[in-house]
């Protein structure tokens, strides 16, 4: 599990550059012309796709390994809840 952890944490703070980047993006005006309007909020979505992917590439992982720690605990809980 600590593994996974610090895996998630590496891919975050690998991954924050990308994100920097689409912050800048994000704090200019959008243009009037929806063409360009577009394509700018098409390439913020693009550039910042990547980081997402990676961090749920990690995310998913780890949250799998806690729900199969975690069942047996709650199949416990759950059957004395019901007695």
């Amino acid at each position: 599990m600590s593994d996974s952890i610090t895996s998630l944490r590496q891919a975050a703070e690998w991954g924050m550059g990308s994100a920097v980047k689409v912050y800048r993006q994000l704090d200019l005006k959008l243009p009037y012309d929806p063409t360009l309007r577009g394509r700018r909020l098409q390439n913020i979505f693009l550039s910042f796709f990547p980081f997402i992917a990676q961090a749920l590439m990690f995310i998913f992982p780890l949250l799998l390994s806690c729900v199969l720690h975690c069942l047996p605990f709650l199949g416990t809980l759950l059957h004395h809840h019901h007695k």
